[in-house]
């Protein structure tokens, strides 16, 4: 008869590490470390990882160079975004310079650190080898190894999820008020980097209540102790957002509109922009504000912006439930998929393209997700080390569906999960060494399920296209013109043309006055998408420039049917009309639009000019007559009009 496997397994989760541990211990911090560094050493230079531009690295690098340079508070106003990064970016270029490549490497250090606080956690909860077994997968987990190279608060959060589960373990194990301190503490710190995962405070809340047991008095010092611990680090930035903008702001006033992404009309389950709004912290502040103002009729307060996207998403939300239930669906799907969903930078594209060392670190989500589920359940009967780790990997899970799926948004849920598969590759271990062959094949046969259904292909955009895109566009900006040609080449090899991709391209070439290369992309983009107006405008004015009018013609004629109130459609298309040797057309294009817009003194004063030219002085006359009386001040109308009047038969 085979020994128990549930004995085994106990026994392990009982067993103390001994120096095996830790040189196997030794060995994975040593193996990661090496792979670390070998792909900092590859992407450190790499040019989409640089600060630049308007995207949110940029922003965070700025903004801790202010901090740095001794504006402690980041005014003038509340944080739109979490702060923690900020201020820990600011303390690493004040203590080592401000060379980025030196954050990178403390990051890489604090990502070693974190597998070491995983293993830690596991071996408190399971014991030392399914601590061992967790910490393995977490070195090779490559998503945590790529953000780590990158300024971006998704760089510190492994370290900061790895502190806070292993000591609510530790307090759950020892509950003293000290441990419940700092299981607080900890809570905070993620907090101020991930303000959702303050969702979990009353369920950590639950379990310091319940710590000592039977309950009394006393039960509440662990509770009070886990919140004066979170409070320590929140309060004070709570108290800064009300003393420098006037505004009651927890953390960080960016929730109404990350909410209304994620639940507003036309949302998807993952990013997208919402209307009228720019694609950057900056933008987003500045544009969610405007709109909100706009609406409102006067000045609001970040909170109040806030609260206006929340409402916009809550009234549509009420009147499309069954929508709501089927999005949420879609999210949670999502949620689990093994595709990582890029959010200003591509995962998949840098492992495919750029680094190797990626591609050694195979145990990314669709990996470690259905390991920690078969771990999860597993587990299910075991003590409340387990309890609370479950519950953090489920209230946080909830926190990202309630909003909207991005790879670096779930990043705090791989460490519960790592933790669970730690245990599921133990336990299936000792059953082995049982030779308890049929229980480890079934568990070998619903881990393969449940990897096979987390890596489904949901058609999920990782974000590969526009990395691609945007290494074209970096080229083109600093006149790589044979590089840049180089990868649109590929782009198109790869059949992953997009109007919007060429329109960007055409507009990088434009800019850089390769008129050329701008019009075979721009031409390209009108033909994949005719309903782009912007398309059909910078096609028109470089034929325009280029005097070959015939060819602006139909984009002009596209431009202004697509925009049929834009004075600068109308007033190009009318001119072109008119060097083409077509009068009348011109004319009525310019009545057209004055009969839309009759007070626009520029309208009347084009189609003045436009009479004359081509021999109607009597109109002439009355449509600059028409301009001055609308725009007396405007020299231009009144001489124009005082020359005609001049040159006129008495």
């Amino acid at each position: 008869m085979n020994p128990s496997p549930d004995h085994g397994v106990e026994q392990a989760h009982g067993s103390q590490p001994g120096r095996g541990h830790a040189i196997i211990l030794a060995g994975i911090l040593l193996f990661a470390l090496i792979l670390k560094l070998l792909h900092l050493g590859i992407v450190h230079n790499y040019p989409l990882l640089e600060p630049r531009g308007d995207l949110d690295p940029k922003y965070y690098f700025d903004f801790a160079l202010r901090v740095m340079h001794g504006d402690l508070l980041a005014g003038p106003d509340v944080f739109f975004i979490s702060p923690f990064y900020i201020y820990f970016l600011a303390a690493v270029f004040g203590l080592i310079g401000s060379r980025v490549v030196m954050a990178y490497v403390v990051q890489t250090l604090l990502g070693t650190l974190a597998i070491a606080l995983i293993y830690l956690a596991g071996r408190r909860a399971f014991g030392p080898r399914a601590g061992l077994f967790a910490a393995a997968l977490m070195a090779l987990d490559g998503i945590l190894t790529f953000y780590e190279v990158t300024l971006l608060p998704e760089a510190v959060t492994p370290v900061l999820t790895a502190l806070l589960l292993w000591l609510l373990v530790r307090a759950q194990t020892r509950p003293t008020v000290p441990a419940w301190l700092l299981a607080g503490i900890s809570l905070g710190l993620l907090g101020l980097d991930r303000p959702n995962a303050l969702l979990f405070a009353p369920i950590a809340a639950l379990f310091a209540l319940f710590a000592l047991r039977p309950l009394r008095l006393a039960s509440l010092r662990p509770v009070a102790a886990l919140a004066l611990g979170a409070a320590l680090f929140i309060l004070p930035v709570t108290l800064r957002n009300y003393v420098i903008g006037q505004d009651l702001v927890l953390i960080s006033s960016h929730g109404g509109m990350n909410f209304y992404i994620g639940n507003g009309p036309g949302a998807i389950g993952t990013y997208q922009s919402p209307p009228g709004v720019a694609a950057s912290i900056t933008g987003q502040m500045r544009d969610t504000r405007r709109i909100a103002e706009a609406a409102a009729g006067r000045a609001l307060k970040p909170s109040e912006v806030s609260d206006y996207y929340y409402r916009l998403a809550w009234n549509f939300l009420r009147a499309h439930p069954l929508w709501w239930i089927n999005l949420n669906l879609l999210k949670i799907i999502y949620l689990v998929n093994g595709a990582e969903v890029g959010l200003n930078l591509s995962y998949a594209f840098f492992q495919e393209e750029v680094s190797w060392p990626l591609k050694v670190l195979f145990a990314g989500f669709g990996v470690i997700f259905p390991l920690g589920i078969l771990g999860l359940g597993l587990a299910r009967k075991r003590a409340a080390p387990i309890a609370i780790l479950a519950a953090f990997l489920g209230v946080y899970a909830v926190s990202v569906v309630i909003f909207f799926v991005a790879d670096r948004y779930r990043i705090p849920l791989h460490l519960p999960l790592l933790l669970f598969a730690g245990f599921a590759l133990d336990r299936w271990l000792t059953l082995v060494q049982h030779r308890a062959w049929v229980t480890a094949a079934v568990l070998l046969a619903a881990g393969l399920a449940l990897g096979w259904l987390a890596n489904l292909d949901q058609g999920l955009e990782q974000g590969k296209d526009l990395m691609r895109t945007d290494l074209i566009l970096y080229d083109i900006e600093n006149y790589h013109f044979d590089q840049a040609r180089a990868e649109i080449a590929k782009l198109s090899s790869l059949g992953q043309e997009s109007a919007a991709i060429q329109l960007k391209l055409g507009q990088a070439f434009m800019i850089r006055n390769q008129f050329t290369n701008a019009l075979e992309h721009l031409e390209t983009a009108a033909r994949l998408d005719p309903k782009l107006a912007e398309t059909h405008q910078m096609a028109a004015l470089i034929w325009i420039q280029k005097m070959d009018y015939a060819q602006a013609l139909p984009h002009l004629q596209a431009w202004f049917w697509l925009k049929p109130e834009d004075i600068q459609a109308g007033v190009s298309l009318a001119t072109v009309y008119s060097k083409l040797g077509q009068p009348q057309q011109a004319i009525e294009v310019l009545r057209g639009l004055i009969h839309t817009l009759p007070d626009e003194a520029s309208l009347h004063y084009f189609l003045g000019v436009l009479s004359n030219t081509h021999g109607d002085r009597g109109e002439a006359i009355r449509e600059l007559e028409r301009a001055v009386a609308l725009s007396p001040d405007t020299p231009e109308y009144r001489a124009t009009l005082e020359k005609l009047r001049a040159s006129s038969p008495k």
